[in-house]
């Protein structure tokens, strides 16, 4: 089919199916009304939507859709808009439209689609009232905006940000890899893929086709492999192994080399089988050549060193499994072969030419300076180049060892200043990391090994105080608001009756049942003294009673389903806690916040370089080191760190000593931050 044709199908597709989204609104809210967001046609180029845009529109004048026609000067020349019609906007901008300025500034994006609701004022000039997809009114007129364009169809660049419930994409063979995913995925339901054979037809090379490179390999169907004549007319050339290989494309591509039949039967292939033939370089060998006198005709041998070729092989697919993949994709259209190698390959551009590594090209340039003078003059160019650049890459590598040797210089002083004003700004800084931290030297955070509470209980406190439970606790609290006079002391009470071990699920909801004040005193009163009103809401709050006793039941539930997790979780947490943190030295803790210092002055890049200087003292080095390893063990791998996540701050707050002060756990939990920066 022809490009032509395939827009015709794709004009008839799209008119067949808005007929069927029409009928299938007939039986809602607004019978007869699209959207306007269901369908979009992409296209590569301008060119293709322009004249599909025409062709869609001229289905909507037929089917009678559109209704005020007038004409809008856009910035791509004059358009007709009608109510009805769809619009795309063209350009991002912020505007106030003179004859709307009720609706003060308005803005519309690049790519944004909508359809016009009426096309003119109360005086009878040509305005613009739009729908955005979005929802949103947009009111338009030829002096506020103009780069809009009928929206029925759009090029794929434009639709980036985009979805409808069905796309028609127009593929030509211009498209890559990225245009054909934004393509492909600007649908909630459905897309359908049009291509035209001429788009994609092979088409012949400029210049002769460029030589498989053997070093890249050969990939395909291994025909017939065998002895043969390289020269069939040298009587004397003894025969030499060939493989056969069929590429994708039916070029059949012969290969020779000594080394052929051992690489096919290494790697276990066999005719029919997939296979990929590469060089992997050439091996140097002595061979007889014979040499026939001219003028004696005389033949002697002559030995003479040569390069052979030295190949492998590999197995892709065995002949069985390549017959059965072609009857899997013999169903698949002509063109999807082609489809897919020109629609998955890389639009990266490395040169402005395209074409400038095809060997036609280079062919030709090649001439043109040859016949010109130009090619010897290209290469001393070529040669004065490269020694310009020698000297540049020389003169940048030794201002990146000034630079360095600066910047380390720059640390030193750093360091000498930070240390002459040791009084004024260090003391203070190792002061206010160090107070608070323990003064026996000998940890930062020392071992607990005996704790107040068992380790049930503590499991208990650990789930009564998880999110999942304060989220059942939502759950329960307005219940229990009907019933109680007091919920928080309610929820208090439940929470205990629930969480012990003692008592089952089904008892609890029981009890509740024949013994609600267990919970707390119930709203109003059953006394015929205090009033109609008390009474009513007693009745109330017995009927809600039923709500609570099954919430109270999975309650209690919860807690004993997860009861065994927590158990395990605070054994481990027991665990971790036994492990210390070893204190540092003075001299350690002056030199970190030297480097801390460094930081906070002169950033992240000043830091890298501080810390590198830094790490020279091996002693400094192995201390640190102990102290990170020693925050692994107990508190986790990112704890302290910027990747700690809600788990980790969770371990910072249970694995520190219970007896801690928050000033002192204040202090610690800064100093283990400057540590594992």
């Amino acid at each position: 089919e022809t490009r032509a044709e395939i827009v015709d199908r794709i004009v008839a597709d799209w008119a067949n199916a808005r007929r069927d989204l029409l009928q299938k609104s007939a039986d809602g809210e607004h019978p007869g009304r699209l959207r306007g967001d269901e369908l979009l046609v992409l296209a590569h180029t301008n060119d293709d939507v322009r004249k599909l845009n025409e062709a869609l529109r001229q289905v909507m004048i037929g089917e009678g859709a559109l209704a005020g026609a007038r004409e809008f000067q856009t910035a791509r020349g004059l358009r007709e808009f009608a109510a009805g019609d769809r619009i795309i906007f063209l350009e991002n901008a912020r505007f106030v439209e003179p004859r709307a300025r009720r609706l003060g500034p308005q803005y519309v994006k690049n790519g944004m689609l909508g359809t016009v609701v009426s096309t003119g004022d109360r005086r009878g000039d040509t305005l613009l009232s739009v729908r955005l997809d979005s929802g949103r009114d947009v009111v338009i007129s030829q002096d506020s905006y103009r780069n809009v364009d009928h929206g029925y169809a759009a090029t794929i660049h434009k639709s980036q940000g985009s979805t409808v419930d069905r796309t028609f994409v127009l593929a030509t063979g211009m498209m890559d890899q990225h245009l054909t995913y934004v393509a492909m995925t600007r649908h909630r339901d459905r897309a359908d893929l049009y291509a035209a054979k001429e788009d994609f037809e092979a088409k012949p090379e400029w210049g002769r086709k460029p030589r498989v490179d053997h070093a890249a390999g050969v990939t395909g169907e291994l025909v017939k492999e065998g002895m043969a004549k390289f020269r069939p007319n040298d009587e004397d050339a003894d025969e030499s192994p060939y493989a056969d290989i069929r590429t994708d494309d039916g070029t059949v591509h012969r290969l020779w080399g000594v080394s052929l039949p051992k690489a096919l039967k290494d790697a276990g292939v066999a005719e029919g089988d997939t296979i990929t033939l590469r060089k992997d370089g050439v091996e140097r060998v002595k061979v007889q050549v014979p040499i026939v006198d001219a003028q004696t005709g005389e033949k002697r041998f002559e030995e003479r060193q040569v390069d052979r070729n030295v190949w492998s092989a590999s197995q892709l697919e065995t002949a069985a499994a390549r017959q059965e993949r072609i009857e899997r994709e013999s169903h698949r259209p002509q063109l999807f072969a082609a489809l897919v190698e020109r629609l998955s390959r890389s639009g990266a551009k490395t040169t402005t030419l395209d074409f400038e590594g095809e060997a036609g090209y280079q062919a030709q340039a090649r001439d043109f300076a040859r016949r010109r003078g130009l090619y010897h003059l290209s290469l001393v160019a070529a040669g004065m180049e490269a020694e310009v650049l020698r000297r540049w890459a020389g003169i940048a590598e030794k201002r990146e060892r000034v630079a360095k040797l600066w910047e380390r210089a720059s640390v030193a002083l750093g360091f000498a200043i930070e240390r002459e004003r040791r009084v004024a700004y260090n003391e203070e800084r190792t002061e206010t990391l160090s107070t608070g931290i323990p003064s026996d030297g000998k940890y930062l955070v020392p071992p607990t090994t005996t704790f107040s509470r068992s380790v049930a209980e503590d499991a208990r406190l650990a789930q009564l105080s998880s999110q999942r439970w304060k989220e059942r606790e939502a759950i329960l609290h307005p219940v229990l608001a009907k019933i109680y006079r007091d919920p928080d002391g309610a929820l208090s009470a439940l929470n205990a009756l629930a969480s012990d071990a003692a008592i089952e699920p089904r008892k609890l909801a029981e009890d509740l049942g024949l013994a609600p004040d267990r919970l707390g005193r119930l709203r109003g009163s059953e006394l015929v003294v205090d009033g109609r009103a008390a009474r009513d809401e007693r009745t109330a709050a017995t009927v809600a009673l039923s709500e609570l006793l099954p919430l109270a039941r999975a309650h209690a539930t919860e807690f004993r389903r997860n009861a065994e997790r927590f158990g395990i979780r605070e054994q481990q947490r027991r665990a971790h806690m036994a492990l210390s943190v070893p204190a540092l030295s003075k001299t350690a803790m002056a030199r970190l916040v030297e480097i801390e210092a460094v930081r906070e002055r002169g950033g992240d890049d000043a830091y890298r370089t501080a810390f590198a200087f830094a790490v020279e003292d091996r002693l400094l080095v192995q201390e640190v080191k102990a102290v990170n390893e020693a925050l692994t063990a107990r508190f986790g791998w990112s704890a302290f760190t910027a990747k700690a996540d809600v788990i980790a701050e969770r371990n910072i707050a249970e694995r520190m000593p219970e007896d801690l002060a928050p000033e002192r756990r204040e202090k610690l939990t800064r100093l283990f931050a400057v540590i594992r920066r």
